[in-house]
């Protein structure tokens, strides 16, 4: 069958389980990366000055970053539903204040680098995102689905 270019032809993309754990891995390798940099980090970055009136490093990578992915890895290695909600929480805060800290200190937006506001405020979206979609407390399944999911169409029930 031909591939064809039709109007409302989109499907969202259909993640299996896989997909989630790379995109968790990914989450915390970042989140851990962001935390040790700014904990033992020597170098300067524009919206350093401001963070920094706001709390000290050891705030934006210690209690901010580090125990945010220490939270969310801990719950995904021992399978603990609350605390991967609370992980993805506590980082999704902690990724929007320092954008905020960007933006306040008047940083360019999108071209300040990994440490600018933009690159800063999307994986703080992505964590809002599973925080949200995760929900507080697990989804009671009564059946594990097999093969392809239900395909929803809007209009019909």
């Amino acid at each position: 069958m031909p591939y064809r270019i039709k109007r409302n032809s989109w499907q969202p993309a259909r993640l299996k389980r896989g997909d989630y754990r790379v995109l968790m891995v990914a989450l915390v390798f970042i989140a851990y990366v962001r935390g040790l940099d700014y904990l033992i980090g020597d170098d300067v970055w524009n919206s350093r000055d401001f963070m920094l009136q706001a709390a000290p490093e050891w705030v934006w990578g210690g209690i901010g970053f580090v125990l945010g992915a220490t939270i969310l890895l801990l719950g995904t290695l021992t399978r603990r539903h609350l605390l991967v909600y609370v992980g993805h929480g506590w980082l999704g805060m902690a990724y929007f204040l320092n954008a905020l800290a960007a933006i306040l200190a008047s940083q360019p937006w999108f071209f300040d680098g990994v440490r600018g506001g933009g690159a800063v405020g999307f994986v703080a979206l992505l964590h809002f995102l599973q925080m949200w979609r995760t929900g507080a407390a697990p989804l009671r399944v009564d059946k594990p689905a097999r093969g392809a999911t239900e395909r929803i169409v809007e209009g019909e029930e």
